[in-house]
């Protein structure tokens, strides 16, 4: 009874909702010219580049998920997470508006821009948000993005499996996607993904032409009602990556008895595969090791339910969780508890950066950190440019987009643990030349020793103001 109640609730209140889209399960002319009025096309110039991101110009979706605060949802590989010099949102009037950045999440494809709404000519609608737990195989979805530049562009499809276990942004973490028959081509990523009642069950982030992959809509949702309070996201990290492996992989390859996990506490949907570990942040556990089979979080059997287990990973900041694991020996699988820390991942989001010697330098990001194997308490030199004395000093001068990736780890043999380090020891100790300690991250060297001459550049620190959502220049 309560189902059929709420489905006449939708029925009779959504605004875009019809009786010929009811009888049909297609959406007729005037409710994708209203579902048009939520959606944006974007619009994002980048200077200064981070991590392993590129400078450059791009273009991707988005959509208004709070109209009265002017918030916008996308992906986090559309805003990216270096310093946007310019970023445009443009309405399906054709008119535009100024965005900022608001929030990444630190791992999953899911971020939000923020702009003035008496600063746009245009009022659009608002988004109504549903929820993964009544998509069904099969569902008619629809997708409004911005393929290959095409604004505004109309694209149906079905759900074809309800969970598929990937990562399609730089950040490297895996998570719970939708997968449907729609033709992903580029310029869609953060379009959103209505059900056949009007709802948005899906982010839509990666594709080809026959069929494309949507982040659960849960991941934004949750993330947003925190913004619109005006506080941070609550976003616990072990800074450990999972993927995941078939049962019956498991099975062939590690020997994996199915007694060892009680599948009748865990959801039907997630019986099919396990996870596993494939990553760790250098340092952080010696307990925790690659290749590892996980089976629980605090007792709770888990299966692929990898949404499940960062939802308990974010309860648990500053605490510890018990990790159940199967520990390959060579007496075959050893079940085993570890306890591993929850750290905060906004501590370790990058929130200031060093400009000198015409190259940018940041602290070392949780995900740089277990591509390169290194430890978090060192600095990372992203871009760089062709006159720099570094490019001339380095092994590696950098590749054709001006990329350097080097990381810095001391001074005159003084660690440098963080970028504020390494300014202040710079700008405390003026000279023509700084012997640096670094690893080479596209080079053959791993750790050595280089005169860096100075071509006395002033050293320049940026910090990112939470309140006005811009990089500010620190005076020198």
């Amino acid at each position: 009874m309560k189902m059929i109640i709420s489905f006449l609730l939708v029925f009779m209140l959504h605004p875009f909702f019809t009786s010929a889209y009811a009888q049909t399960g297609t959406w007729s002319d005037e409710q994708i010219e209203q579902l048009k009025k939520t959606v944006v096309n974007i619009e994002v110039s980048v200077e200064t580049a981070f991590g392993k991101e590129e400078a450059g110009r791009y273009i991707g979706t988005g959509f208004v998920v709070d109209k009265k605060l002017g918030i916008i949802g996308t992906n986090q590989h559309v805003t990216g997470i270096s310093p946007i010099s310019l970023a445009k949102a443009k309405f399906v009037d054709g008119s535009k508006v100024k965005i900022n950045m608001l929030y990444y999440d630190p791992w999953h494809d899911v971020a939000f821009f923020k702009y003035n709404p008496e600063e746009a000519s245009f009022s659009p609608e608002e988004v109504v948000f549903g929820k993964f737990s009544t998509v069904q195989l099969n569902d008619p979805v629809l997708l409004i993005g911005n393929p290959e530049g095409a604004n505004h562009t109309v694209l149906d499809g079905k759900i074809t499996n309800l969970f598929s276990n990937s990562a399609s942004n730089t950040m490297g973490r895996y998570s719970h996607q939708i997968q449907s028959s729609i033709n992903g081509a580029g310029g869609s990523s953060g379009s959103p993904v209505w059900d056949q009642n009007g709802l948005v069950i899906g982010l839509h982030n990666s594709g080809n032409e026959a069929s494309s992959s949507h982040l659960r809509i849960d991941y934004m949702t949750i993330l947003l009602d925190a913004l619109k309070k005006g506080k941070i996201p609550q976003r616990g990290d072990t800074f450990i990556v999972f993927n995941t492996i078939e049962v019956s992989e498991a099975i062939d390859q590690y020997g994996f008895d199915m007694s060892l996990v009680d599948w009748s506490k865990v959801d039907a949907l997630y019986r099919k595969e396990l996870m596993m570990i494939t990553g760790i942040v250098p340092g952080i556990s010696e307990d925790v090791e690659t290749n590892t089979l996980l089976i629980s979080i605090n007792d709770t059997y888990i299966g692929s339910n990898i949404f499940l287990f960062d939802q308990i990973v974010n309860q648990s900041i500053g605490k510890t969780v018990t990790l159940g694991i199967l520990k390959r020996t060579i007496d075959g699988l050893e079940k085993q508890e570890v306890e591993v820390r929850v750290f905060d991942a906004e501590e370790y989001r990058i929130k200031e950066y060093l400009y000198w010697e015409n190259t940018v330098f940041h602290n070392m990001p949780p995900h740089l950190a277990i591509i390169f194997q290194a430890n978090l308490d060192q600095v990372f030199a992203s871009q760089t440019q062709p006159t720099s004395s570094l490019t001339r000093n380095f092994y590696n001068f950098g590749d054709d987009k001006n990329r350097l990736y080097v990381i810095i780890q001391s001074i005159f043999d003084a660690p440098m643990s963080n970028v504020r380090d390494m300014y202040s020891f710079i700008t405390a100790h003026p000279m023509q030349y700084y012997p640096f300690g670094f690893r080479d991250c596209q080079g053959y060297r791993c750790e050595s020793k280089t005169n860096i001459r100075s071509t006395s550049t002033i050293p320049q620190m940026f910090v990112w103001d939470d309140n006005t959502l811009t990089w500010k220049a620190e005076e020198y």
